[in-house]
């Protein structure tokens, strides 16, 4: 039949990242959905399943996927894949221990984002020293994979380990272009909330000079641009940050740049175009969105200093289908909300 054949066209139209999506993805993904769902009594319950899934992440139902995937799960417990989008859905809703227990079942992927993923959930949980093991045996189980520095470096962070994380300098910058300049940028992002500050500083110097080298030769390529538009912001040049965003939103029409240049708006004092911003996500009538416009504004609000507002527009957008990830450890428009206990409690993870 060609139902599993669409099963699988709708796994390659959901499978771009959500800052990399378009429009026409997502109704293509509409489309090949709605075509199963009007047939839905001719699959099988696996099947079935997957449009279950698939139907609540066109809605932004983010629990209902989980749901659907635990359904998958009881139906196919020992196939890694099944295993693998069982736990990402589960972490997705923020039950993060209970997809660490998932993804540590035997006969898992191996892939690299499965490492990826459960060392980001350990790095949630503050459990460094499982973390750290997990990003060496993904080392050893992914050869070449180019990730796994980071893996280890943020897990090494985690623990304190600052002097291991300086001798890996040389590595990264043997990283392909736009690797290495993303993960200086983390690293200090990682060292200035871990309470590094002047690891922080240091690598975040090296993220400007390498961005301002590979700039001299392609100024106008977008990944570059955006790895230098937040060390800039790293960095407190905010301005400049807010300028590199801007000119990137009109280029590109992504709202993630768009969320980054109203929040380094909020923090070079221009409030009311942060505000201008806000109002502008808001507005936006562009269909499956899934509360990325309305975490984008929370943040927004969160690097203005309005907490309440913040965590307002955040809650709401995990209830439009923005889900739960490692934004809420790295992102730097949540240092103001930290230690508030609304915030605390819609960032603790479960």
């Amino acid at each position: 039949t060609f139902y599993p054949a669409a099963i699988y066209l709708a796994m390659m139209y959901a499978s771009a990242p959500p800052a990399n999506s378009t429009v026409i993805d997502v109704m293509a993904l509409d489309s090949v959905v709605r075509w199963l769902a009007a047939r839905r009594e001719q699959l099988s319950p696996f099947e079935r399943h997957w449009v279950d899934h698939y139907e609540a992440y066109l809605q932004g139902d983010p629990v209902r996927s989980y749901q659907a995937h635990q359904a998958l799960l009881a139906l196919r417990p020992n196939d890694p894949f099944t295993k693998h989008m069982a736990g990402l859905y589960t972490l997705r809703i923020g039950r993060v221990r209970e997809a660490v227990e998932i993804w540590t079942r035997p006969h898992q992927m191996e892939t690299s984002p499965y490492w990826n993923r459960l060392t980001v959930a350990y790095h949630l949980l503050g459990d460094h020293e499982a973390e750290l093991a997990a990003a060496l045996a993904g080392r050893e189980a992914v050869r070449n994979d180019q990730t796994s520095l980071l893996r280890r470096i943020r897990a090494l962070i985690g623990l304190g380990r600052v002097d291991e994380v300086r001798g890996m300098v040389e590595d990264v910058l043997n990283f392909p272009r736009g690797l290495a300049g993303e993960t200086l940028n983390e690293a200090a992002n990682e060292f200035r909330i871990h309470g590094f500050p002047d690891a922080a500083q240091e690598f975040n110097q090296r993220a400007l000079e390498w961005c301002r080298r590979r700039l001299e030769a392609a100024p106008m390529d977008v990944a570059l641009r955006r790895v230098y538009g937040q060390a800039l912001g790293q960095a407190g040049v905010n301005d400049s940050a807010a300028a590199v965003f801007s000119a990137l939103y009109a280029e590109t029409g992504n709202i993630f740049i768009l969320g980054l240049a109203g929040v380094h708006h909020a923090w070079a004092g221009h409030r009311a175009r942060a505000e201008d911003i806000d109002r502008q996500l808001a507005d936006l009538k562009t269909p499956f969105l899934r509360g990325s416009h309305t975490r984008q504004r929370g943040l927004i609000q969160a690097a203005l200093g309005n907490r309440e507002r913040a965590v307002d527009l955040l809650s709401e957008a995990f209830q439009q289908g923005s889900y739960y990830e490692l934004w809420v450890h790295t992102h730097p428009a949540v240092d103001s909300l930290r230690g508030y206990p609304r915030w605390e409690e819609f960032a603790r993870p479960r």
